[in-house]
């Protein structure tokens, strides 16, 4: 009988418990070959992945130490030049002031406001002509 079947022969007789034939074996066979290729594989683009990633860094590294990033030049204070340019820079402000307060402001707000404003005034009007 060989070694494969002592697996699965029954104690009491040599009779094997369960038949394979040979295309169930070789099916079994082609499946844990191919889930063993399969992980395989799939370590080892893991693996790579990895590597590649810590290959970048490293060069990276690497390059900014023999070629650093230039120095970020400190900003200078904005120097007004003439009063022309003072008054053009007051003048920019203020738009940006009330431009910013248009933006801001909500006018679904505004004209409930206005709503009622109006209503009032001509509640006030009509209950005036009737006295």
């Amino acid at each position: 009988m060989g070694f494969p079947t002592a697996f699965v022969s029954s104690p009491l007789t040599s009779k094997p418990l369960i038949r394979l034939t040979l295309t169930e074996l070789q099916v079994a066979g082609f499946t844990l070959t191919a889930a063993t290729l399969y992980l395989t594989a799939t370590l080892h683009k893991r693996n790579r992945l990895t590597q590649s990633a810590a290959l970048h860094q490293s060069n990276l590294i690497l390059q900014n130490l023999v070629e650093p990033l230039p120095p970020v030049l400190p900003t200078r204070p904005y120097a007004k030049l003439s009063f022309v340019e003072s008054a053009k820079d007051q003048w920019n402000e203020e738009v940006e002031g009330l431009v910013r307060r248009v933006q801001e402001t909500n006018w679904r707000g505004v004209g409930e406001e206005a709503v009622d404003g109006v209503l009032g005034l001509v509640k006030r009007f009509r209950g005036g002509e009737g006295s």
